[in-house]
């Protein structure tokens, strides 16, 4: 046996009023195309932007002083890297 009942949509859940007077307001904003793009577009952007902060990062703390003035920049790979294995082994 199936019963169906009515609950009133988004009864009685804060801030609702809010939010549908926002996507009200939105329908009269202007409207921009949206460019797609391939993630091997975006990528490298977000790649080259996490080595920049990184690199802040690096040459602002404390501890990191002793290592670098042992390796002057931040690597781009885990030293370990090269010791070859299966790494979840």
């Amino acid at each position: 046996m199936v019963y169906f009942f009515w609950v009133k949509a988004h009864s009685g859940i804060f801030g609702n009023e809010k939010v549908d007077s926002l996507a009200r307001a939105a329908i009269s904003l202007p409207h921009y195309d949206i460019a797609l793009c391939v993630h091997s577009d975006i990528t490298p952007l977000i790649r080259d932007n996490l080595d920049k902060k990184w690199k802040i990062y690096f040459e602002e703390k404390q501890k990191v002083r002793h290592y670098s003035s042992i390796q002057p920049f931040p690597p781009k790979v885990p030293w370990f890297k090269n010791f070859g294995g299966d790494k979840f082994s």
